[in-house]
């Protein structure tokens, strides 16, 4: 694929300017990696070296990045790979600069200021992640953030008034976030009985006020056309349609581990060429 051979000769070129001396490049011209394979071997092994917070930052993006539903906002992805809940149950947030993550992840993302989001820097640089990152696992350290931002005692500096609907990924912050897609990722957790992290988190959710919070917010402020033709919206709209029966959400969501056959949305924004036509859109269900 031409595609392809251009990327990994990028990959080549970057290689050889971090070499200090003539000397250094010549020697270097012998050791390049010949495939793209190997050289996002190389700089995964980088990312995984790194001092400090920063493997665990791209780690935490590149979940995000391969598996949320829509795509995240710039700021709120940098909002997701940091939050925490501190002793009393708020939101912690520790703010992390667009740049720190662009070096953390050693080029395997840009940030796509258009659509003011991060994106991988290439389809090949999500279709290596996928041998790294199990999708399963990612869903569950998605799905426990989620959780826990439900299950916080406070939602703190979210705006609780800001209202969302279906692509409007650009003016949704990571608590609205969570109240859209938790039950998504909650149903591509296939082996969820034997996870007792996301077991207990979703018993603590479904008891006492904490469905009964997520209900009204998801009410209040989730809007849906419901004309769409988008199964995860569909369903959204059923939910709105059942009120706050939690028994009701759990049947429509279907958790059961099943995922949509489609190309997730976010696939489609970002890598619209590729899946233009019915062929390879086959590869994918």
């Amino acid at each position: 694929m031409a595609e392809c051979r251009f990327q990994l000769a990028a990959l080549q070129i970057t290689f050889l300017c971090e070499m200090g001396t003539q000397r250094d490049v010549r020697c270097s011209l012998m050791a390049l990696p010949d495939t793209l394979t190997t050289a996002y071997d190389e700089i995964y092994k980088r990312i995984e070296t790194q001092k400090g917070s920063a493997p665990q930052l791209a780690i935490n993006a590149f979940r995000w990045i391969q598996c949320s539903y829509e795509p995240l906002r710039t700021e709120t992805l940098l909002d997701a790979i940091t939050v925490e809940l501190d002793g009393s149950g708020g939101v912690l947030h520790y703010p992390v600069q667009a740049n720190d993550l662009l070096k953390a992840c050693q080029g395997f993302i840009i940030l796509d200021e258009r659509l003011d989001v991060f994106r991988f820097a290439h389809l090949s640089v999500e279709e290596y992640l996928e041998t790294q990152l199990v999708k399963f696992n990612s869903h569950v350290e998605i799905l426990k953030v989620c959780l826990l931002l439900l299950c916080a005692s406070s939602w703190g500096e979210y705006d609780e008034t800001l209202e969302t609907r279906q692509a409007d990924y650009n003016a949704r912050h990571l608590l609205l976030y969570s109240v859209v897609f938790s039950p998504w990722h909650f149903a591509q957790c296939e082996d969820k009985d034997n996870c007792q992290a996301v077991t207990g988190l979703w018993n603590t959710f479904v008891s006492g006020s904490n469905y009964q919070r997520w209900a009204n917010y998801h009410q209040r402020c989730v809007q849906v056309d419901r004309h769409s033709r988008d199964i995860f919206w569909c369903r959204t709209h059923a939910v709105r349609q059942a009120g706050d029966d939690t028994l009701s959400s759990v049947c429509v969501f279907g958790y059961n581990g099943g995922s949509l056959t489609s190309p997730s949305p976010r696939r489609r924004l970002f890598y619209p060429d590729y899946f233009s036509t019915r062929l390879v859109l086959e590869m994918w269900k």
